[in-house]
């Protein structure tokens, strides 16, 4: 799907990547703030947590924005996480 369709399952809560990215576990998922956050408006970050890495506030490069490669990921929404 292209970053159009992918910003849209994004802000339904979905987990998404990129087939053409090189780390396998890579994902894209957006932060919707609650009455416990720090931040007051949502926001993306990359979830590398199965690669051994960290969660990362992430803003996509041009490459992302004209690819048509990105996938949903089947994995909790953030609806099911609350």
């Amino acid at each position: 799907m292209n970053f159009s369709d992918a910003l849209t399952e994004l802000k339904n809560g979905k987990a998404l990547h990129r087939v053409g990215w090189n780390g396998r576990g890579l994902k894209v998922k957006v932060q919707f703030p609650d009455d416990n956050s720090k931040m007051g408006n949502r926001y993306t970050y990359i979830d590398a947590t199965a690669l051994g890495g960290v969660l990362n506030p992430w803003q996509p490069s041009q490459t992302d924005l004209f690819a048509d490669d990105w996938q949903v990921l089947e994995e909790e929404t953030e609806e099911e996480e609350k």
